[in-house]
């Protein structure tokens, strides 16, 4: 009686790590559908090798294009899916830590001039906002503003937190500073217009 018992206790103390412990999980891309809402390079870093048809061509296009991090963008695409899924009810901040996790592992991991940085910044910060870490959050939208002057999106996102703040000449300074890089971005100049 008395060894059943802590056999029946080992046993639902193991059920509630395995259950945990998959919550923790990175969720990563499996179906076609998955993958569909993902950018390209994901299936062509990794659909192969979960049994999709994945063209060489295609494998050898996105290479070419990312260099080395290609060899660890799987994780960013990952970190994605995991984001779109938790996203259909209410992360945890263990499961949104998690994330930037999978974010870090490529930022470490990959080449220096990998192209895709300033876009992992970008949603590294978003996250980073979800989870109260502001300071953190600005700094990763200006770290990809210095990796990529012209690219516009960690400017929007910057001016939208900074409207969201009542920081409205900080919003219109950044806008103005991307429109300096990016004269014909209709993303930012929308943005700009609406400040003034």
């Amino acid at each position: 009686m008395f060894v059943k018992k802590y056999v029946v206790l080992f046993i639902n103390l193991f059920l509630l790590l395995l259950i945990s412990s998959e919550s923790l999980a990175t969720a990563w891309p499996k179906t076609r559908a998955e993958f569909a809402s993902l950018p390209p390079y994901c299936l062509a870093r990794q659909g192969k090798q979960i049994g999709l048809t994945v063209s060489e061509v295609e494998i050898k296009k996105w290479e070419r294009i990312l260099g080395g991090g290609f060899l660890h963008v799987h994780h960013f695409c990952a970190a994605l899916n995991t984001l779109k899924i938790l996203d259909r009810g209410t992360p945890k901040e263990y499961e949104l830590q998690g994330v930037i996790k999978e974010f870090d592992y490529v930022l470490t991991q990959s080449p220096k001039n990998f192209p895709l940085i300033p876009l992992i910044n970008v949603e590294k910060g978003k996250v980073l906002l979800r989870l109260n870490q502001r300071g953190e959050a600005v700094r990763e939208f200006l770290n990809a503003i210095k990796f990529k002057p012209n690219y516009t999106l960690p400017y929007a996102v910057l001016s939208d937190y900074y409207v969201q703040y009542g920081q409205e000449e900080e919003a219109k300074s950044i806008l103005e500073e991307g429109l300096k890089h990016s004269p014909k971005s209709k993303m930012l100049m929308r943005r700009l217009a609406k400040l003034k």
